[in-house]
């Protein structure tokens, strides 16, 4: 990828890169004020049946983008509350007419099975077309322009061969999902790029199963020895078997932190945008500890430390990443996009999908 900048000739040639300029993102949002904010969300979305839940996400999205900062500039996001409104009706109408149509016949059912398979990925692309069109940061809106017939591809191809082989291509699978979603992003004018993401995706994957096992052996021995102990002490069997529940469910949170930071790590790492770079340092006992702790939190307060703990978790993301900037942001330039219909992402909403990490 050329360096929209000065020098960036001499920069690709093996010339002298100019010095980059590190900024550290800043997360400055606080417990206390999303709380109001999530607690009125609720709320309203309870009393009005849920059809404040646009104006809901219009209001989260934007605290979490106006108080995420790179060199004390905020993100924006654009999103019209009306239009995700508009999209959720569309998309609650077209849900229905086809489950009603699917419980009519087999017919339909097959044939509606087959338009959710084929409609899957359209559904992702314009979701990804929508929020892409309504962040921006500096003035210039981001963009995405990839083709729901390339994301198909990828399902039908590594989607029927993982499946075949029982999940050992997975790791090929995720990776050409996050390269389709991060190659087709843009700030302005400028494309982002990646690296190729299977060998590295590969090697976590197999440390990931690896520890997992490893773990699963160790919990194992603790059950047998809890087993034998609760046979001669009846009365701390309840307490004992807590305790070997309480480690498989720290072992799961392990391997998940672990597999989530190594591959965030390695994404953010190879990404490239222009002359940015990133780097991404998450730690996954670090960010295990803040689950765990999160967890304890939620449980306590019977969900009322939700908010406090979403915050736990954005600052830490934000405070592990730095972005390195070679030349300038001022020499990125904006792009003219349609605007993007919130349809699909109103649909993506109602089901409950992400393909991104």
């Amino acid at each position: 990828m050329s360096f929209p900048y000065p020098d960036a000739d001499a920069a690709s040639s093996g010339g002298v890169r100019p010095n980059a300029t590190r900024h550290t993102v800043k997360f400055t949002g606080q417990g206390g004020e999303y709380f109001r904010i999530w607690i009125v969300n609720l709320a309203l979305t309870i009393v009005t049946l849920g059809i404040y839940s646009a104006w809901a996400k219009v209001r989260r999205k934007r605290y979490f983008y106006g108080n995420t900062l790179i060199d004390g500039t905020p993100f924006d996001y654009q999103g019209n509350p009306l239009a995700i409104l508009k999209g959720r009706i569309i998309a609650a109408l077209l849900l229905s007419a086809g489950s009603f149509g699917a419980r009519s016949s087999t017919i339909l059912a097959i044939l509606f099975t087959v338009i959710q398979v084929v409609g899957f990925p359209w559904l992702v692309v314009r979701s990804l077309a929508f929020n892409a069109r309504n962040s921006a940061f500096r003035g210039l809106r981001f963009r995405f322009d990839g083709q729901w017939k390339t994301l198909l591809r990828i399902y039908a191809l590594w989607g029927l061969a993982t499946a075949f082989t029982l999940g050992a291509l997975y790791p090929s699978l995720k990776a050409r999902l996050v390269q389709f979603r991060m190659a087709h992003h843009a700030w302005g004018a400028t494309r982002a790029d990646i690296g190729l993401l299977s060998r590295e995706f590969y090697r976590i994957y197999l440390i990931g199963a690896g520890l997992f096992a490893v773990g699963l052996v160790a919990v194992g021995l603790v059950a047998s020895v809890v087993g034998v102990l609760s046979m001669s002490a009846a009365t701390v069997s309840g307490f004992l078997y807590f305790f070997v529940v309480g480690l498989f469910y720290l072992l799961c949170v392990l391997e998940w932190a672990y597999l989530n930071t190594r591959i965030t790590n390695t994404v953010w790492n190879t990404l490239e945008l222009g002359p940015v770079r990133f780097e991404s340092r998450l730690r996954a006992r670090e960010l295990a500890s803040i689950y765990v702790l999160n967890a304890i939190a939620v449980a306590f307060t019977l969900g009322l430390a939700v908010p406090w703990a979403t915050m736990n978790v954005m600052r830490y993301r934000a405070q592990s990443t730095d972005i390195l900037v070679y030349g300038g942001l001022e020499a990125f330039v904006g792009v003219n996009t349609p605007d993007e219909s919130p349809t699909g992402e109103a649909i993506a909403d109602l089901l409950d999908f992400d393909i991104g990490l």
